[in-house]
């Protein structure tokens, strides 16, 4: 009677820190779907893209006419990732994937309320929202871009990652590593079959199918799946155009005998620079880009990263790599966060360094009562559609109070 009662409670105890736990999260997890003209990929708010294989919206070709109707995966699940030493020799590392969750003690947790897809009508944006390392130090967001404007720019969606301490009341972290996993089960033959390699001068890593038997509508070795860096910035400045690293490994070894990733091995691999692929070859394979490895993260820091997540439905790796090549110019002409002098952030009316009520009360003045003009126009063409209308009143009321979109980027 007195195990059973012991048993009880403890059962009762883990119950309530599960569930207070989940009221201590703002938000819950939330998964949304950006759309390029040719393919589809589902993404989240607490950094996870791909969600299992879900099918249909895991950047295939599916709804685009693909001839193998059961072709609908290239991306089964995929995380950001973030490791670090906490306390001096606690070794922590956070990832979203392969059905880890916000709950589990290496879950990314969502606080802040997340954006759903918006059309541009030049790009679809998913915004996430703020959500933390399990013990809440590190923040993230990402803001997931996927081009519509183009058939070139079909194959790829682009992600902002942003990185930056969130208790800075503890001690801050060292020993970082920043980057992403990545499963891809190109479409093959035989199950997940894949081969892997790289191309060093487009920042490139990539998977491809396996093609063995000659039966189908297609070679399945002409179809692709990649991830190439693009920049990273350190205070909005930019510091490096290639990654740390970057590597496959065999699911095999490192993720069937547990069902999902092993931290502390993969903070090792993580730490190792330059590129690899796995000596397995032709096998069920993921993808490891590591974007940079810091020695610690201060309390004014933010760092960001651009990379690009492709993939290629028919072709050879040059016609791949002529996608990649789209990739970068599409950042290059819409993404490259360069700041006007004439604007700093959108939606900042009087120029305070944040936007807030006080620029609603600005524009409101502005455009009926006869007060002053802004100080730059484009801060207060909050929707950027080049005119300052009751329309930017409209566009930040919804932002500051309603939930909705942020402002565009002055640089678009």
């Amino acid at each position: 009677m007195k195990l059973t009662l012991i048993a009880v409670a403890v059962f009762v105890q883990t119950a309530i820190a599960v569930v207070c736990h989940a009221e201590n999260a703002a938000v819950v997890p939330v998964w949304d779907t950006i759309s390029t003209a040719c393919t589809k990929l589902i993404v989240s708010n607490t950094g996870n893209f791909g969600k299992e294989g879900i099918g249909g919206v895991n950047l295939d070709y599916h709804a685009a006419g693909d001839c193998d109707p059961t072709a609908d995966v290239y991306i089964y699940d995929g995380s950001i990732v973030i490791g670090y030493v906490r306390d001096g020799n606690d070794t922590v590392v956070n990832f979203s994937i392969y059905g880890t969750s916000y709950l589990d003690s290496n879950g990314f947790v969502p606080v802040d309320d997340y954006s759903p897809t918006a059309d541009s009508g030049y790009y679809h944006v998913f915004r996430s929202g703020k959500f933390v390392t399990h013990d809440s130090l590190i923040a993230l967001e990402i803001d997931w871009y996927a081009p519509t404007f183009h058939p070139d720019t079909c194959s790829f969606v682009l992600q902002h990652i942003q990185i930056y301490l969130n208790d800075t009341t503890k001690p801050a972290p060292t020993s970082l590593r920043i980057g992403e996993v990545v499963d891809f089960n190109i479409p093959a033959d035989t199950g997940y079959r894949n081969h892997s390699g790289f191309d060093y001068p487009h920042n490139l890593i990539y998977q491809q199918g396996a093609e063995e038997s000659g039966d189908g509508c297609q070679p399945n070795d002409s179809r692709w799946g990649g991830v190439c860096f693009l920049m990273a910035y350190k205070n909005f400045v930019p510091y490096d155009t290639t990654p740390h690293g970057a590597r496959t490994l065999d699911n095999a070894t490192q993720v069937d005998p547990t069902g999902g990733l092993v931290g502390d091995s993969l903070f090792k691999y993580m730490s190792y620079s330059g590129y690899a692929v796995s000596d397995s070859d032709n096998v069920d394979l993921h993808t490891i880009m590591t974007f940079d490895t810091l020695a610690t993260l201060s309390i004014t820091d933010t760092f960001a990263f651009w990379v690009g997540v492709l993939s290629h439905l028919n072709g050879t790796l040059s016609d791949f790599l002529d996608e990649v090549e789209q990739c970068k110019k599409w950042y290059d002409d819409n993404n490259r966060p360069i700041p006007p002098p004439d604007c700093i952030i959108r939606g900042d009316v009087d120029h305070s360094g944040s936007r807030d009520v006080g620029d609603l009360t600005y524009l409101v003045s502005y455009l009926f009562q006869g007060g002053p003009p802004p100080i730059f126009d484009r801060e207060a063409d909050v929707d950027g559609s080049g005119y300052i209308d009751v329309a930017d009143i409209t566009y930040l009321v919804a932002y500051l109070f309603q939930g909705g979109p942020e402002p565009p980027l002055c640089w678009w």
